[in-house]
Order: structure tokens, then C-alpha cells, then sequence
């Protein structure tokens, strides 16, 4: 294959979710045409950021379960998801009829 082609990669856009092509450090979504220089985390999901600088840890993977719901080849998921800590309750919570449970 010419260097100067593009190649199909296992990446979706981060803004309209077509699929990503990538050509040497160019990105390029094949859907929207959005075109980005650095490589394909400049326009995947895989490079997505939160406000505060983090990383917002949504990668794109290949579908490995292709159902007519998701058939999608392509989909972004979550990885590493934080489990929030539990707040324990140290008095009852009051109930909107008036009445008192322990939570």
C-alpha cells in the first residue's frame, strides 16, 4: 500500500462516531471529514479528556458481539470504572409521608 493511502483503524470519532483513517500522523474521520495532525487520539474517543485535564478512560474497541441492536464493528467503552463509595447514613431519613426508616 502507497504511504500517501489511508487506512480504516479500529478507532471512532469522537464527534460524530464514524469510523477513524488514519495516514502516517493524520487523522481523518471517513463520516464527517473532520481532519486532525498527531495521530488518531487527537479524534478518537481514545484521547478524550475530561475538564480537568484527566483522561477521561473511553477507548475504542472492536465489536466482538455484533447484534441488529449494536452493529456497530466499532464502539467505545469505559474502562477501569470507579466504583463511588457508599455514604452510610448515621440517623433515619425521613420519609415525604411523615414516617422515619433506617437507611
Amino acid at each position: 500500500m502507497p504511504k500517501d493511502e489511508w487506512k480504516i483503524t479500529d478507532h471512532v470519532c469522537r464527534i460524530c462516531f464514524g469510523r477513524v483513517l488514519a495516514r502516517g500522523t493524520q487523522a481523518r474521520c471517513a463520516d464527517c471529514g473532520t481532519e486532525v495532525e498527531g495521530g488518531h487520539r487527537h479524534l478518537c474517543w481514545c484521547g478524550a479528556k475530561l475538564r480537568d485535564g484527566k483522561d477521561a478512560r473511553l477507548r475504542c474497541k472492536r465489536n466482538t458481539e455484533i447484534t441488529p441492536e449494536l452493529p456497530m464493528e466499532v464502539i467505545v467503552v469505559c474502562i477501569d470504572k470507579p466504583v463511588a463509595p457508599v455514604r452510610k447514613r448515621t440517623r433515619p431519613a425521613r420519609v415525604s409521608g411523615g414516617g422515619w426508616f433506617d437507611v
